[in-house]
């Protein structure tokens, strides 16, 4: 201890190593309870109540306990000005708290005793600063280093999982982020690929159309010059069998002949509904595949052609 005061059923003193303030005995109910994680100059007691001048807030005086005084001066000095420097085995206290009215002034303060046995130097005194110790943790003994060491440690701990937790967790956000990337490549591709072949598809079936239309075309002009019969389309014209015609005309008589050609004869005939018809039948002749082309070119015109001189085809 750096000094120890006492009041009628309490005491406080400075701890050496860290200018700390401890109490104890015995405490009234009404009392205010001793600041913790302080560091006070000096320190000074009455009958229930101590108080003490605080080195980390401009050397303010704070006051606990019971009955102290309400009206407390703004600053304490903690020593005497002096303008020579601070002996060895002291320090001078900061000039910008301004206990000095010089500035070539200074107050000196004694260093601080040895760390004790749980604590360690962390840093030594000097001109411009006391000692400081620090807890060793590996040699705890008292719940105050206890205390110290586990909020410490927790500190400690949390940032080593919080390391820990970013060096495992790093590789897998890093691999789930190019997988998403691979994937939406992929499927941009395919995507492409399959409009691309799509597109294809559909010029080449545009193609075959074409292709398919020119072939029908050239078959119908084909057909047009066939033989057959079977095979020709005439437009608008109906169907009507050889027993219906030989009906009409009453078995292709020669009184029912309106007209002859070179390779047909026409006939008048009456449908079973009263329709009045001509009837072209051709001629038996050596060159009857002639004879079938030019009657079939003219059917066909027939059917295209509507005048008032002309027979309708049905």
């Amino acid at each position: 201890m750096l000094s120890v005061v006492g009041g009628k059923f309490h005491a406080c003193g400075i701890k050496s190593y860290d200018r700390g303030v401890i109490c104890w005995g015995f405490i009234i109910k009404r009392s205010t309870p001793s600041p913790r994680g302080i560091k006070v100059f000096e320190v000074a007691a009455g009958d229930y109540f101590t108080c003490a001048v605080l080195a980390d807030k401009y050397l303010m005086p704070s006051c606990w306990g019971v009955d102290f005084p309400t009206s407390l001066p703004l600053a304490v000095s903690p020593g005497m000005c002096q303008p020579a420097p601070c002996p060895p085995g002291s320090y001078a206290i900061n000039q910008h708290k301004g206990l000095c009215k010089s500035p070539d002034s200074r107050v000196c303060m004694r260093c601080s005793g040895a760390c004790p046995p749980e604590m360690y130097q962390k840093s030594a005194c000097n001109l411009a600063s006391d000692r400081l110790c620090e807890y060793n943790c590996a040699s705890c003994s008292s719940s105050q280093c206890f205390t110290n060491c586990s909020s410490s440690y927790s500190n400690a701990s949390t940032e080593k999982k919080t390391e820990k937790f970013w060096a495992l967790q790093l590789p897998v956000v890093i691999a789930e982020i190019a997988f998403a990337i691979f994937i939406v490549s992929v499927v941009s591709i395919t995507a492409i690929l399959y409009v691309r072949y799509r597109l294809k598809d559909c010029e080449c079936s545009k193609g075959s159309k074409g292709k398919k239309l020119n072939g029908s075309s050239s078959l119908q002009n084909e057909n047009k010059v066939r033989p057959d019969i079977e095979e020709l389309k005439i437009r608008r014209a109906q169907m009507f069998t050889y027993e219906e015609l030989e009906s009409a005309t009453c078995g292709f008589k020669e009184e029912s002949i309106v007209g002859k050609g070179s390779f047909s004869c026409v006939f008048k005939g009456v449908l079973k509904d009263g329709t009045v018809v001509a009837v072209k039948r051709a001629i038996v002749s050596p060159n009857m595949q002639k004879n079938s082309k030019e009657f079939h070119t003219e059917l066909d015109l027939l059917s295209r052609l509507n005048h008032a001189h002309l027979l309708n085809l049905l």
